[in-house]
């Protein structure tokens, strides 16, 4: 990839869930405990930065710093006294010390209890763009448990391991339908949703996450975006999970 193009990540981890009005500091506690426990579980996720007047700074994970990072990332109205629109919660952008082609990138929007159901809190740990942090190189067990973090933080009423392959290979079998809300080769569920159709729990592997949800699994025995029969699989999955969450929403990329 050429120096100064903007890199585009091959695949990430999302969590999503609709309206749900939190206050900073409760916003903050789940978002330190993310972090922390990220940090557990490999080096990689030990240190991030963020963007202070243009220049990269390194971040904390203290609950007190990080409310202060989410205050900041508040949407405020565009005429004075630019007040802030509450019901867009807050947001926080993190990034890890490499060059941008390299790097993990973080983002999370909170505490969002807005109406339009377009508009969704999530949280997104975006896989490096080429290198060893890139989608292809980190390995499975790595991206299932920062996915499981993910889900046991911030309590998702879905979230999903995906790749851009993966994506555009189950639109095109759903005929070119958005595939919007995102699920991927790992997905998840929460159970206040319902309970998992019987054909997805004959047809996959499904795994009890703590009380909260269920991890789904395309396949145990590896992706492959290049099989018809995944990729049927996953658009097969898609389906189902859509009909359960009964809903369609348009999701940050």
């Amino acid at each position: 990839m050429a120096h100064g193009m903007i890199a585009i990540s091959e695949g990430g981890l999302g969590a999503y869930w609709m309206a749900r009005r939190e206050d900073a500091n409760v916003c903050a506690a789940r978002l330190a405990r993310c972090l922390g426990d990220l940090r557990t579980i490999s080096p990689i996720f030990a240190s991030w930065f963020y963007t202070k007047e243009r220049a990269r700074a390194q971040a904390s994970i203290e609950p007190e710093w990080l409310r202060d990072l989410l205050l900041a990332g508040r949407n405020r109205k565009d005429f004075p006294p630019r007040q802030v629109i509450e019901e867009l919660g807050f947001s926080a952008n993190l990034i890890t010390d490499q060059s941008v082609q390299e790097q993990l990138s973080f983002r999370v929007v909170c505490g969002m209890y807005a109406s339009d159901p377009a508009l969704l809190n999530h949280c997104l740990l975006r896989f490096a763009a080429t290198g060893h942090l890139s989608d292809q190189a980190l390995p499975l067990n790595l991206k299932t448990h920062a996915l499981t973090i993910l889900v046991e933080s911030w309590d998702p009423d879905w979230a999903a391991l995906r790749n851009r392959r993966l994506s555009k290979a189950v639109q095109a079998a759903r005929g070119n339908l958005p595939v919007e809300p995102y699920f991927g080769w790992i997905s998840y569920i929460a159970r206040r949703h319902g309970a998992l159709p019987q054909k997805v729990r004959d047809n996959y592997y499904c795994e009890a996450l703590s009380t909260c949800g269920d991890l789904i699994y395309v396949t145990r025995d590896g992706f492959d975006d290049q099989s018809p029969r995944l990729i049927r699989a996953a658009a097969d999955l898609y389906d189902s999970l859509e009909s359960l969450l009964n809903r369609k929403s348009q999701l940050p990329g």
